[in-house]
């Protein structure tokens, strides 16, 4: 092969690897908040990073989806900021969550790929005061 074939070949490659891993992100984020609206809370928290359970206890976890009707009685996420990082395998998603009474919250979730185990996990769930682009 000539060094431009060699070039596109690489470029595709990551690009398609992107795509795996941001697809893979994503799955991980629906099935986050679907275990969540079934009240399957064991389930989601589990599907957090062993950094993140450092930081919140599981009590506290129940406590953060009580307190916001659009995790417990989510209807719509909308994540039009999104991004995945090949490097240091992290995805990042910032949008909007609406509750099945249509309350809206802005929430950013940091997801963080966890090697041993060939999974997305959830590293961050932060509640924002406003959008800022």
């Amino acid at each position: 092969m000539r060094p431009v074939q060699l070039r596109l070949v690489a470029v595709a490659l990551v690009v398609l690897a992107g795509c795996s891993l941001g697809g893979g992100a994503a799955s991980l984020v629906e099935a986050e908040l679907a275990d969540i609206r079934a009240g399957r809370l064991d389930q989601a928290y589990g599907r957090t990073s062993e950094f993140y359970r450092q930081q919140v206890s599981r009590a506290q976890f129940q406590k953060l989806v009580e307190s916001h009707p659009t995790l417990r009685q989510n209807r719509d996420a909308r994540f039009p900021d999104r991004s995945t990082s090949l490097v240091n395998e992290t995805a990042r998603f910032r949008g909007t969550l609406t509750s099945t009474d249509g309350k809206e919250e802005f929430v950013f979730i940091g997801l963080v790929r966890n090697s041993q185990k060939g999974a997305w996990e959830i590293n961050q769930l932060d509640f924002l005061d406003r959008w800022e682009q």
